[in-house]
């Protein structure tokens, strides 16, 4: 089965399922879908070339992920972040991903900083060269599994991994304004140093220091209007 355009729709259910998925999500992400749009599931269907069945299953998961809201009478539309809700997120992520990092400062392995300095190869490529606003996600998100990996907390872990979804739509509207992947770039690169010399609480300020800064620049971007 294939879409209207020339992309193959992979044949499988739950491949095809995780083909819609991940089309959708990364299109609210980077703002090809915008907050409040609706989401008609006949033109979704239309375009992505599959059944209303796959479409419903990926409607709802990216309502779990609160990236979606359904309303009765209305139907699925993309969901609006505030700001107050978004500085929850940090003010959570700040006490979680710092606590992560002053963690995983104690026991970083040579293995775990060669994968977090080529998930800061691809960052870097994304910011320099190609300026990729799903590769800036994805390799952002490689960087800290490693950190969530590798902090010896499996709880933490997944309450942070429950936030995901939210974290990386503030990314992506962040990083869209035009100075903020480069200092990303500098804020991960100085994370990574402190966590090498295996001092806790320089690996926490690093963390920290990182989200405060996103935090500011995801404030300037809803006051745009790009989130």
């Amino acid at each position: 089965m294939k879409s209207s355009s020339t992309t193959a729709v992979p044949e499988k259910a739950g491949t095809v399922r995780e083909f819609v998925l991940t089309t959708v999500r990364n299109e609210i992400l980077t703002g090809g879908l915008v907050p409040g749009q609706r989401l008609v599931e006949g033109d979704m269907c239309a375009r992505l070339g599959v059944s209303r069945t796959s479409v419903r299953e990926v409607f709802r998961q990216l309502e779990a992920e609160r990236l979606v809201n359904i309303e009765p009478y209305k139907g699925p539309s993309v969901a609006k972040l505030s700001w107050p809700e978004a500085e929850e997120i940090y003010t959570v992520r700040e006490l979680l991903e710092g606590e992560a990092a002053s963690l995983f400062a104690q026991k970083i392995t040579a293995d775990e900083m060669n994968a977090m300095e080529e998930a800061l190869d691809r960052f870097k490529y994304a910011v320099t060269e190609s300026y990729d606003r799903r590769e800036l996600l994805e390799s952002t998100n490689a960087f800290y599994n490693v950190i969530l990996d590798g902090c010896g907390n499996a709880l933490l872990a997944e309450l942070l991994r429950g936030l995901l979804a939210r974290i990386n739509l503030l990314r992506s509207r962040s990083m869209s304004l035009s100075e903020r992947p480069k200092q990303s770039l500098e804020e991960m690169d100085a994370i990574l140093r402190a966590l090498k010399t295996g001092d806790p609480e320089l690996a926490r300020s690093a963390a920290v220091q990182h989200i405060h800064n996103a935090r500011e620049f995801a404030r300037d971007a809803m006051e745009k209007n790009t989130i």
